[in-house]
């Protein structure tokens, strides 16, 4: 199973044992007995849950013909031009298959951020042919000029994002004639705090509209693989972003980033020395994600349990339980139980 461990963090658990990832400047994975994890959870009252029993982990619809049965005005984009700015990951993907459900004529376009997006790009590939999405470079060399100039993107200063508007927004001014829509992949059902922003907001807008706004998180992984167009990157990570992103306390940024070595070792030893220039280190900055698990050890601590003395595993042991977990749990069998994501977020 996957614990929920403050904001964001998973915790993964078997039957007897958790796989707490890097706290320390070596960045390894240690395995601690289920019943120490327990054990600081009680006695600390920890806010941990199943995953699962996350309202926006549920199922809410098991198909795409379902969604617009029950949101008929997405039918009015039938024919009409519209542009979805694509990733790859869950979210932009369902609302491609979404558009091309009411036969809307979708234009997906996908800006590449060198350094940051290179692992996604690579896992991207399959789905940008099948979804012939039109893919925009963002020069490599005026990425390196940022990170020297800027440093590295923080929570408060993301320029990466800026950046890509800006060379979209660009490219629609310069490239886009006649009338369309711009297409908006955001969810509703992603978080209590978005729940209560997109609360008013429809579908269907003067120039944007929101395709999958009613989908949960469960919905998005689902259908998604259903239809043979869920990112590999699922495989590994719960998100497809960035490979160090900083807006994200994730337990999977290390193996994002031990992938991004491994698949292209050319770009990710340019990155390590670009950021290395500026007095940076790779390692550092990847335990900024790990905020949450950091006080998970404080803890162990205080309870006398030593985290350097648990047992080191491999990262892809992480990767697998966590893949197993997204196939069995959420990802389920296309049997209708029509649940309603309003009454679990009550």
């Amino acid at each position: 199973m996957i614990v929920k461990f403050y904001i964001d963090t998973p915790v993964i658990c078997n039957s007897s044992h958790c796989y707490i990832c890097p706290c320390d400047n070596n960045l390894v994975v240690r395995k601690i007995p289920l019943e120490d994890f327990l054990r600081i959870v009680k006695k600390y009252n920890l806010r941990t849950f199943p995953v699962e029993e996350y309202p926006y982990m549920h199922r809410h619809y098991y198909s795409i013909e379902e969604y617009v049965e029950e949101h008929p005005e997405l039918k009015v984009l039938k024919n009409k031009r519209v542009y979805l700015m694509m990733t790859g990951g869950k979210d932009s993907t369902l609302a491609y298959l979404v558009l091309k459900y009411v036969e809307a004529d979708v234009k997906p376009i996908y800006v590449h951020l060198p350094y940051f997006e290179d692992l996604l790009y690579i896992e991207s590939q399959r789905i940008f042919e099948r979804t012939e999405t039109t893919v925009i470079e963002i020069p490599r060399q005026i990425v390196k000029e940022k990170i020297l100039k800027r440093g590295m993107p923080t929570r408060k200063r993301r320029w990466c994002t800026s950046l890509k508007f800006r060379v979209l927004k660009k490219y629609i001014r310069e490239k886009i004639e006649g009338q369309y829509y711009i297409a908006d992949a955001v969810r509703r059902y992603e978080s209590r705090p978005r729940e209560r922003r997109l609360a008013k907001k429809s579908h269907i807008g003067k120039r944007r509209v929101y395709p999958i706004l009613d989908f949960t998180n469960a919905d998005a992984y689902a259908i998604c693989y259903h239809h043979n167009l869920l990112n590999p990157i699922y495989r590994y990570s719960t998100r497809a972003s960035c490979t160090i992103c900083p807006n994200v306390h994730s337990t999977f940024t290390l193996i994002r980033w031990l992938n991004y070595v491994r698949k292209d070792p050319e770009n990710a030893e340019d990155f390590i020395k670009t950021v290395e220039s500026i007095n940076l280190k790779i390692n550092d900055i990847i335990l900024l994600n790990y905020m949450y698990p950091k006080k998970l050890v404080q803890l162990l601590k205080r309870a006398r349990l030593e985290y350097e003395e648990y047992p080191e595993i491999k990262t892809e042991t992480v990767a697998e339980a966590w893949w197993s977990y997204l196939k069995q749990k959420i990802i389920r069998p296309e049997v209708h139980h029509h649940h309603s994501v309003r009454e679990s977020s009550s």
